[in-house]
């Protein structure tokens, strides 16, 4: 009994050691904090970043832990991105996604978000690529900030055909800044083609053209490589490019654009704001290269900015000294900002033989108050369109038009189908040498032009059928089944894919009576900022001489700018055509105001309508219509 009583003491004596053996063992093992990881929405840097958050609490002893999250998905893009070759999203006006471009080795970097008057920027430089030391430390993500959005339709957007590159940096989300800024350095670039068009070749330059003046001659810097074909600017008819059908044939290899005299001093900049698509801001940073093989020093910033905020932003900004060195947009922009010394006069820097190889209706469009406060960079406006198919030659006079479209004319197929409407018709009344408004603003159609125009109008009847403000001569044309139309040259493209490239044609304008039938011309223009001084606004005229150089604006074309230099000589058959036929426009009247305008338009109608509906004569129909644009145009004036 005694024994057993020894055994079981022993044996409680050395469970109780062990337990405090184990128990000291088992303090001397530290405990690890606990870490999870959740993922975290962080704005900035253009996608939501997984983030580790430790779960120890602050008293527990500081712990580094590094968690690597991937195959997290991008979110879904919102916006239509492409990636030039800065790497980074391009935004574009157009909601609907396009494809991104392939990139070669860019060096990118993110930057806060724009203000409205200062448009984030694209930073173009012709120096050697710096090396970038490796960072081991998170980068500071800018603050992300509201960014206005817009649709536009001018121009109207297309879809970028490059392909989408292996790397796919990510697109802000919601609220966050739409405008990236990257910079990046290139080495000196070899030829290029856009991969959207064949390789194009590059029209000569006279020999016997001066070149650009040096800075010896500030007070008149040559624009661009001047031209050798001279055209008159007096309104005159001008002489049109030769008339050819079917593709041209592939023309020799030619000379590159001649360079200044003098090139513009290092270190010059130029900053471009424009609303461009995708497909032409590639071909525009193409033109960038080129120049810049002449001239590596001069840097370029490209900024995009919506067409619906391109006017204000840029209106907001010039007036507190900031913008851009050169604007692109509409020629009906220029009245306003020149009068609020927004843009320069460049009548001092242009000599005078450059501006007549310009179209004169497009060189119009830039005069204001005796000064150039813009130049062409391409033009649009009323053409009119023939199906071969159905009328095979052109007319040359109007009773051409009347005989052929009555031939045209039997079973379903009308020969022509003409625009009565004034905002398109109303052209005519200066085609035929007369004037439709004064300097003043009050009218001056009633006479015996305006009388002319009218039996142009009334010979419309007789050629075929008349419509009035509609689109149903288009959709008939559309559908093969008339023969002559008068349209926007905008509608060039839709007009190929109805009825075929092979049966469409642009003619010139048929003459009638004193002169000819005819069209408003409108232009794409380029602004000189009028804050843009000294070694800046040096290289900017150059460019934008260059921009005017035939080569150039051949480069231009392929992407849907029809040119608004004489000697360009084009690939595409229909914007030669239209080109030819812009020689014979008018320019539309942009130095009205808007509201104003609206009112000619009315009155106009109204006494059409008075004479080919009513029957009324047409002297006192267009006395009337005179008589009463005058009273509310004398009503407005007089409100203060």
């Amino acid at each position: 009994m005694r024994r057993t009583a020894s055994l079981l003491i022993l044996t409680s004596t050395i469970l109780a050691m062990m337990m405090v053996i184990g128990a000291c063992k088992r303090a001397t093992i530290p405990v690890s904090p606990a870490m999870t990881t959740v993922p975290t929405l962080v704005q900035g840097g253009g996608k939501h970043t997984p983030v580790g958050i430790s779960s120890e609490t602050a008293q527990q002893p500081t712990s580094t832990a590094v968690v690597q999250v991937i195959g997290l998905p991008y979110p879904p893009l919102t916006h239509p991105t492409t990636f030039p070759q800065t790497g980074i999203a391009y935004p574009q006006p157009s909601p609907q996604q396009q494809p991104t471009q392939q990139i070669s080795s860019p060096t990118a970097s993110l930057s806060p978000s724009p203000t409205k008057t200062q448009p984030p920027e694209l930073q173009i430089q012709a120096t050697a690529t710096p090396t970038l030391e490796p960072s081991t430390s998170t980068p500071e993500l800018p603050t992300p900030t509201e960014t206005e959005t817009s649709e536009s339709g001018y121009p109207p957007p297309e879809v970028n055909p490059y392909p989408t590159n292996e790397y796919s940096p990510s697109y802000p989300g919601p609220g966050e800044n739409l405008y990236p800024t990257a910079t990046y350095s290139e080495g000196y670039p070899g030829p290029e083609d856009t991969p959207t068009t064949q390789a194009f070749q590059q029209v000569q330059a006279s020999p016997t053209a001066p070149g650009y003046p040096g800075p010896s001659t500030p007070t008149s810097p040559v624009l661009g490589t001047p031209l050798t074909a001279t055209a008159p600017s007096t309104g005159a008819r001008v002489p049109s490019p030769t008339p050819y059908a079917g593709t041209p044939g592939a023309t020799p290899t030619e000379l590159p654009p001649r360079p200044p005299l003098s090139p513009p001093p290092a270190g010059s900049s130029v900053t471009i704001w424009h609303s461009w698509s995708v497909t032409e801001t590639e071909v525009l940073r193409s033109v960038i290269r080129s120049f810049q093989r002449m001239y590596p020093d001069v840097t370029f910033t490209l900024s995009y900015v919506p067409l619906d905020d391109l006017y204000s932003t840029y209106e907001e900004a010039a007036y507190l000294g900031h913008g851009p060195s050169l604007l692109l947009g509409p020629a009906s922009w220029g009245p306003n900002l020149f009068k609020e010394t927004l843009v320069s006069d460049l009548k001092p820097f242009v000599p005078a033989n450059y501006l007549d190889d310009l179209i004169p209706a497009g060189l119009a469009s830039g005069e204001y108050q005796d000064a150039l406060i813009s130049l062409p960079l391409s033009l649009h406006g009323s053409v009119m369109f023939r199906n071969r198919a159905l009328i095979s030659t052109p007319p040359s006079t109007v009773d051409d038009l009347i005989s052929r479209s009555s031939q045209a004319t039997h079973g379903g197929v009308v020969g022509s189908y003409l625009e009565r409407g004034s905002d398109l018709s109303a052209a005519g009344i200066i085609g035929l040498g007369g004037r439709m408004v004064g300097e003043d603003g009050y009218p001056l159609f009633d006479d015996a032009l305006g009388i002319q125009w009218l039996d142009l109008l009334a010979a419309y009847d007789t050629a075929g059928a008349v419509t009035f403000n509609t689109n149903r001569d288009l959709q008939m044309f559309k559908l093969g089944r008339v023969g002559i139309i008068i349209d926007n040259s905008w509608n060039i493209e839709a007009l190929k894919q109805a009825i075929g490239a092979d049966n469409l044609a642009i003619d010139p304008w048929p003459a009638f009576g004193s002169g000819h039938m005819t069209g408003w011309v409108e232009a794409d223009s380029i602004f000189l900022n009028a804050n843009t001084t000294d070694n800046d606004r040096f290289a900017s005229l150059a460019f934008m001489g260059y921009l005017l150089d035939p080569s150039v604006q051949l480069r231009l074309a392929e992407v849907g700018h029809i040119p608004s230099v004489l000697t360009t000589r084009l690939r595409d058959v229909l914007f030669q055509q239209a080109m030819e036929a812009f020689t014979d426009g008018v320019p539309y009247p942009i130095t009205m105001d808007e509201n104003v305008l609206s009112i000619y338009w009315d009155e106009l109608d109204m006494a059409i309508q008075a004479v080919f509906q009513n029957g009324s004569d047409p002297e006192a129909a267009l006395k009337r219509a005179s008589d009463r644009i005058y009273q509310t145009i004398k009503i407005m004036r007089s409100v203060p």
